[in-house]
């Protein structure tokens, strides 16, 4: 049985299976070894397309022995001469980690066997002839490739005598290279349109840029997340107690690999650092663990406290392209951060009270939110005042409506009141009521 080896990093390489028709002749090895390295082991599957035009299917006939991933190929497989694709996938913790294709070659035969003609003279004639023609093509293929036939040179009246690699070589324009620039002007293989290739460039450099094209990886770049649980928004004079703030990194990748040494596109992580800013305490840290507790804070004015997140990274690899050039740069050594933003405001209070004067909010429902248009419902006063409460600095309202939309500031009457250190402006309803109150909407609009 024939086998052949292939490394999963040999991406490359085009697989020979065999010949149209062949069952368990060949057995294809897939070394994991570079693949366990990167992802973690984990389980393979194999798929086949054998031409462009069907569905791919998943191989039933593979088996894994330690490192090696062994396709046994079968008449399935190889039904249809030409060329076609497999693919290995590879699962780690039944997660699609990697996938790689390569290109699969099934030779093709001289077809089903039929009856030889009568009389079998007429048949040994045909294969002889057959034999000429084959022997008459090898020494064809030899003038026009290297100018000899049975390794003698060929005579000038030769077809073949001033075309052939060895006389363009000798005699031809530069010994085989272009003489001038050439301006592509129909793409073909990894040349574009409006590609110039430079005079100098050897034919073979040529050929082979024709014949292959070159694909390039996506660079995507690297990024840092944070996680730190505190409210967004805080009371003014609360405490924010302290708890732990975790900053991820994320590497970015470089995908596919292809030759480059690492898929990421970012170095490793050198050092991790946050700082807390606006709070009633100074806070930075440094290290390299990722994980920091912050100290409980507290902030006494309206404003906001930001926690922010470093990490700084090394310098990444050279990204190459298929043909294994270098891509673009490596990314050079840098940071990157993510925040969070912790707001601390003063409430909005509302509520119904016996009193005519307030000294007092704590009796109010207390409204964390921001200032914006507000919708309160108040219900079974029993001979009370409705009350309204916010920061002054905000200003008057613009407006107090009723469930029916219809205007109402004008039976409201405004006072300022000191509480708990901060100045708030409170509207009062201008007469106590009892049962449900015919007010029950008050949109707060600030000026």
């Amino acid at each position: 049985m024939r086998k052949v080896t292939i490394s999963t990093t040999d991406v490359l390489r085009v697989i020979n299976v065999g010949r149209r028709g062949e069952t368990n002749a060949t057995e294809v090895v897939f070394d994991l070894t570079p693949i366990i390295s990167e992802f973690g082991d984990g389980r393979a599957a194999l798929l086949v397309k054998r031409t462009h035009t069907e569905d791919a299917y998943t191989v039933t006939t593979v088996r894994r022995i330690g490192t090696d991933f062994i396709w046994r190929v079968s008449d399935l497989d190889t039904a249809i001469a030409g060329t076609g694709k497999c693919e290995l996938w590879w699962y780690v913790d039944e997660v699609l980690a990697k996938t790689i294709v390569w290109h699969i070659y099934v030779q093709n035969d001289i077809g089903d066997p039929g009856q030889p003609p009568e009389p079998y003279e007429e048949w040994l004639a045909q294969l002889t002839k057959l034999a000429t023609d084959a022997i008459t093509s090898s020494r064809d293929s030899e003038a026009w490739a290297v100018g000899t036939r049975d390794g003698e040179p060929v005579d000038p009246s030769d077809p073949a005598y001033e075309n052939n690699s060895k006389w363009w070589a000798e005699n031809g324009h530069g010994g085989g290279e272009l003489e001038n620039d050439l301006v592509v002007s129909n793409p073909l293989g990894k040349y574009a349109m409006d590609d110039v290739i430079e005079s100098g460039t050897g034919f073979e450099t040529i050929f082979r840029g024709i014949l292959s094209k070159t694909y390039y990886p996506n660079l995507t770049d690297p990024y840092a997340t944070l996680t730190y649980n505190a409210a967004a928004l805080v009371k003014v004079g609360s405490v924010v107690s302290g708890q732990h703030a975790t900053i991820m990194f994320n590497r970015g990748s470089i995908n596919p690999q292809y030759t480059a040494e690492s898929n990421y596109r970012a170095g490793e992580a050198t050092q991790y650092r946050v700082a807390l800013v606006g709070a009633s305490i100074a806070y930075n840290d440094s290290g390299a663990n990722n994980d920091f507790v912050v100290p409980a804070f507290t902030r006494n004015m309206q404003g906001n406290v930001v926690l922010t997140g470093y990490v700084d990274y090394a310098e990444g690899v050279q990204p190459k392209d298929s043909d294994g050039a270098d891509y673009q740069s490596p990314l050079p050594a840098g940071s990157k951060s993510a925040s969070k933003t912790i707001e601390f405001i003063l409430p909005f209070y509302w509520g119904k009270s016996a009193a005519a004067a307030i000294t007092s909010l704590s009796g109010l429902t207390e409204d964390l939110s921001k200032k914006g248009q507000k919708t309160y419902t108040y219900a079974n006063a029993d001979d009370e005042y409705l009350y309204i409460a916010y920061d002054a600095a905000y200003g008057n309202l613009a407006h107090i409506t009723d469930e029916l939309n219809y205007e109402n500031i004008n039976v409201w009457q405004k006072s300022e009141l000191a509480f708990e250190g901060h100045n708030y402006i409170v509207y009062r309803s201008a007469f106590a009521i009892t049962g449900s109150p015919a007010l029950e909407r008050s949109r707060l609009m600030m000026r």
